[in-house]
């Protein structure tokens, strides 16, 4: 089998792909070798407004066709794991960042957000989607300056809210497993979207997971989880 040649990192509702722009500045400037042996690709969710992504190595969720798993790393933030597993079981390796396979507690797996819980965030952003946006990026600890401007593609939101409720990607996950073996689950330890519970209820047995110090959106915030995503990603590479 040949070792991974590119890295795919989705980022997670109510952020873009820039999220992920402190991480790989860090990447290019601490680990120069493993920058330069790499095509790094951020995915796009599409919830800014604009057609064409503004960095060239940045692709589509529509357009993920274009690359083979098989030789791609998948890294994903919170709804991004989800939307690469959902895309694919078939990556050379998934790492979860502060991510899930479901969000709100179903029958079989009761850890999770109260569905009530999120059919009130979606009956407010139905009304005023900047306020709930601003509300959200807020309790993961990175608020963006723009989430009460026009450049927001509000559809898209509203429709990745709606699937929060209903996605449950573990049957994927565990193909995953018996098809490349364990998983990687990067987990913060003050998470207010993910917390402690429902991050073992996804990945426990199924990941080698790390608690490492922040919020949701710690990778676009600080380097303290940084290691542990390089290091999981020279995992796949030997």
């Amino acid at each position: 089998m040949n070792k991974p040649g590119c890295v795919v990192m989705c980022h997670g509702w109510a952020y873009g792909p820039s999220l992920f722009d402190p991480f790989l500045h860090w990447v290019r400037e601490q680990h120069p070798k493993l920058w330069a042996a790499l095509q790094w690709v951020t995915v796009d969710l599409g919830y800014g407004k604009a057609t064409v992504p503004s960095n060239p190595g940045t692709l589509h969720y529509a357009n993920l066709s274009q690359l083979d798993p098989a030789e791609c790393v998948a890294i994903g933030h919170s709804l991004g794991f989800a939307k690469l597993l959902e895309h694919s079981t078939q990556w050379a390796h998934v790492v979860s960042v502060g991510g899930f396979t479901h969000f709100c507690s179903l029958p079989k797996a009761p850890e999770g957000t109260a569905p009530r819980v999120l059919d009130r965030m979606i009956t407010r952003a139905d009304m005023d989607l900047p306020t709930v946006l601003a509300d959200f990026q807020a309790r993961c600890g990175l608020p963006l300056p723009n989430a009460h401007s026009s450049t927001w593609n509000g559809a898209a939101l509203l429709s990745d809210l709606h699937l929060l409720k209903s996605i449950d990607v573990s049957t994927q996950l565990t193909e995953h497993i018996q098809a490349k073996g364990l998983a990687t689950s990067l987990e913060f330890s003050e998470d207010a979207i993910v917390p402690a519970n429902l991050s073992a209820a996804c990945f426990q047995g199924k990941a080698l997971r790390t608690t490492t110090p922040g919020p949701h959106a710690g990778l676009g915030l600080n380097s303290t989880g940084y290691t542990g995503v390089v290091s999981a990603i020279e995992r796949a590479l030997n």
